[in-house]
């Protein structure tokens, strides 16, 4: 379980409304999101993590390659056997950690 700092809907630092500061949590949901979201060179920290979903979306996609990498890319980033479960349009809507 890793805790972070949270980002709101719109990727912004999330603010505690009656204390303003920013809200630290635990994070697993929200880093599981962004590494899958991140095109690999994007993050300046770590250029070789990232999926890239949405250009992933964008070409011809075998189902049992994309999972198999989406596993790699968590597996390299901690997530040790986690399971990811796609909707209809191949979005992972949830990874069992």
């Amino acid at each position: 379980m890793r805790t972070d700092l949270l980002l709101d809907d719109d990727f912004d630092l999330k603010e505690d409304t009656e204390t303003f500061d920013f809200v630290d949590d635990v994070a697993d949901d929200q880093h599981i999101m962004l590494l899958l979201m991140y095109e690999k060179g994007e993050n300046r920290e770590h250029p070789f993590a990232g999926f890239g979903m949405k250009t992933r979306l964008r070409s011809r996609v075998d189902i049992q390659k994309y999972l198999r990498d989406m596993e790699v890319e968590l597996s390299v980033d901690g997530y040790q056997n986690a399971k990811v479960l796609l909707d209809k349009n191949l979005v992972p809507f949830k990874v069992i950690l």
